[in-house]
C-alpha cells in the first residue's frame, strides 16, 4: 500500500510572473488582448502566485490530495494508445485495496497506477490545469533462487 509522504516540487519559476511579461510583450507589440488577459491584468494584485503554480513529480496519493484542493478545472492530458485524451476530470476516486485513482471523465474513466509520478500544470491559456505523466519507475524484482 502506498503512503502519503506529501512531498511536491515547486517549479522555480513564477507562473504569474511570466504570464504578466508575455501580455507585457504582446501589448508593446500593440496586439490585442483576450477577455481572460484584461481580466488578468484586472485582478493582478488579488492573485496569489499559490493558485496559479504547477505542481510536478506527484505520487499517486499528493495527486488525489491536490486535485480535490485545487478549485479550477482539470484537463487529463495523458495519452493514451489513440493519443492525448483531453478530457475534463469531473471526479475522483482513491481505491485503497488497488492503490489505484479511478478518473471519471466527461467521457469514460481511467485508472492511474502508483508506478508513475504525475504533474499538474496551469494552462493560462484556457485557465485550467492539465494531468499528464512526469515519469515512470519500476520496482527491481530479485530472482535469485
Amino acid at each position: 500500500m502506498s503512503k502519503r509522504i506529501g512531498i511536491s516540487f515547486k517549479t522555480t519559476d513564477n507562473r504569474k510572473v511570466t504570464e504578466l511579461n508575455q501580455i507585457l510583450d504582446k501589448i508593446s507589440d500593440d496586439k490585442r488582448l483576450s477577455h481572460r488577459e484584461t481580466d488578468f491584468l484586472t485582478n493582478y494584485v488579488q492573485i496569489k502566485s499559490d493558485d496559479i503554480r504547477d505542481y510536478n513529480y506527484l505520487t499517486l496519493l499528493d495527486l488525489f490530495y491536490i486535485i480535490h484542493k485545487i478549485n479550477k478545472t482539470i484537463i487529463c492530458d495523458i495519452k493514451d494508445k489513440q493519443g492525448k485524451i483531453g478530457d475534463q476530470i469531473i471526479k475522483v476516486d482513491y481505491d485503497q485495496n488497488n492503490c489505484i485513482i479511478i478518473l471519471e471523465l466527461k467521457h469514460g474513466s481511467i485508472k492511474l497506477t502508483d508506478n508513475n509520478l504525475y504533474k499538474l500544470s496551469y494552462q493560462f491559456k484556457h485557465d485550467n490545469y492539465s494531468l499528464d505523466i512526469e515519469s515512470e519507475y519500476y520496482e527491481k524484482i530479485n530472482l535469485e533462487k
